[in-house]
């Protein structure tokens, strides 16, 4: 594994939401988030967000909305 990019955002909750990817192979990246809720002293279970995508890769962190919705740019095929 090679996870890169990582980026952090505090969210208006006081939550840290930590984006990243992994790139495991050339044609086989994945894209995850982990929360944390101790002022980064700890991330939970990573969630991958590749399903969306053949693979992808991010290098933006994660943008909370007013409403409370999260975004994220990611790139790939």
């Amino acid at each position: 594994h090679d996870y890169r990019d990582p980026s952090l955002t505090k969210l208006a909750n006081g939550n840290i939401i930590m984006s990243y990817f992994d790139r495991i192979t050339d044609s086989n990246i994945l894209i995850y988030t982990s929360i944390s809720t101790d002022n980064g002293a700890n991330f939970g279970t990573p969630v991958n967000l590749t399903g969306y995508a053949d693979y992808g890769a991010v290098s933006s962190k994660v943008i909370q909305l007013i409403n409370g919705d999260l975004l994220l740019a990611t790139y790939g095929k």
